[in-house]
């Protein structure tokens, strides 16, 4: 298989839904609102043991910046040690320093714990918001990262296109570039055509809870949250997706 279609989840339904519609690797997150926190160890360990999908952890402390505390980078290492452990395929991780570079050598120090477990180690989209992003990608490939998820330093993928090439170029047979940001059925074309053999996306659909909710002001999250509503991966779109994948490099 030389292409990759990875799925952003949330939640176990979401793994199914990715799986159904043909993704071929899953990203598994906890806090949607942050972009995307570590997820709960028996979420993962029921994506390794259930599904036929490869499974990416996310190893992120918290929601805000990437510059981490020791403390904090205790907690990735023990998080990366858990998901050797239960059988993950793959982390994903970003570091910088206080002045908006990569942390080279907490990244390197990081890298090298996952492959020693077996891991791939995909840089995810810290990449977006880092200074001096090319130096950035040549210290990534001397690690050893093996991919980088970039929307190309601009909101989205479409917006980005023109970088997200010339980082396809740069990188060469070194390192995997994969675009990243609001790819979907309707602009992952764009995304084949420079170049881009592996994809991230959340593509999703809204369903409304059967359960009965009383109207009483209480929330379960913040006040603009509408706790009846229920954000899944809409399986028909993975497989639009996954299907102009194939016909293209499949």
């Amino acid at each position: 298989m030389d292409y990759n279609v990875e799925i952003c989840c949330f939640s176990v339904q979401d793994v199914i839904n990715a799986q159904k519609g043909g993704a071929t690797r899953v990203e598994l997150c906890s806090d949607k609102f942050s972009g995307g926190t570590t997820p709960s160890y028996g979420y993962v360990k029921w994506a390794v043991e259930e599904t036929e999908v490869k499974v990416s952890m996310m190893i992120r402390p918290r929601g805000g910046d990437f510059v981490y505390s020791e403390d904090e980078l205790k907690v990735m290492a023990d998080d990366i040690k858990a998901a050797g452990e239960i059988g993950a395929d793959c982390v994903v991780l970003g570091v910088m320093d206080e002045k908006g570079f990569l942390d080279y050598d907490a990244v390197k120090n990081l890298t090298e714990l996952a492959k020693s477990k077996g891991m791939e180690v995909t840089f995810h989209r810290a990449f977006d918001v880092i200074q001096e992003p090319e130096r950035a990608l040549e210290q990534l490939k001397q690690i050893g990262v093996t991919r980088i998820l970039t929307s190309g330093q601009r909101a989205t993928v479409v917006d980005g296109a023109e970088f997200i090439a010339k980082l396809i170029k740069l990188a060469g047979n070194d390192i995997i570039i994969m675009p990243g940001g609001e790819v979907n059925e309707t602009n992952v074309d764009k995304m084949l055509e420079i170049g881009a053999r592996e994809f991230h996306s959340r593509v999703e659909k809204v369903i409304k809870t059967q359960v009965p909710w009383p109207n009483n002001g209480v929330k379960m999250g913040s006040s603009d949250c509408d706790d009846t509503l229920i954000s899944v991966i809409d399986e028909e779109k993975v497989k639009i997706l996954v299907d102009k994948v194939k016909a293209d490099i499949g």
